[in-house]
């Protein structure tokens, strides 16, 4: 029998839907996190430095933090390939609308660098700088997918 047969012909893992709900969940708003569940801690750290540095090395370039406009449609695919990072979109926008009412606070400089999630325009980097930032976020969700197919036990 050739190997795609016997492919075809392995059962279906029963997983639990508790448990696979849980691990995307937690993976999406930790990048990595599912991976650590997995028991895969080498892949788990790379892959949350990979995406946290590659988000907030975006902000640092100048980008902007994207929420839906209804009046321009398209933002909402930048807002979703943002949110796609988890935490970090979520302390970035924190950090954005609490620096912008308190100049002393100590992330003050960091959210100026960005203007407070409205993205420096005038800088050279403003569209590398959204560009790492939506990358990082498409990039954790293809890592869910990852940790999605080694709990169903698709991938080794």
């Amino acid at each position: 029998m050739t190997e795609t047969a016997q492919k075809a012909e392995a059962p279906a893992v029963s997983t639990n839907l508790w448990y696979i709900s849980v691990l995307v969940l937690l993976g999406w708003m930790i990048p990595g996190a599912a991976h650590l569940l997995l028991k895969r801690p080498k892949r788990a750290i790379a892959f949350f430095l990979c995406i946290v540095i590659l988000f907030y090395w975006g902000l640092n370039l100048g980008a902007r933090i994207w929420h839906y406009e209804p009046q321009q449609p398209l933002t909402f695919f930048a807002m979703v390939s943002q949110t796609g990072v988890g935490a970090p979109y979520f302390t970035a926008r924190a950090i954005a609308s609490y620096s912008r009412n308190h100049s002393s606070s100590s992330v003050y400089s960091f959210a100026s660098r960005f203007r407070f999630g409205e993205g420096n325009i005038e800088s050279v980097t403003f569209e590398y700088g959204n560009t790492f930032t939506w990358v990082a976020g498409l990039l954790n969700f293809l890592v869910l997918l990852d940790a999605y197919d080694i709990a169903l036990k698709r991938k080794e």
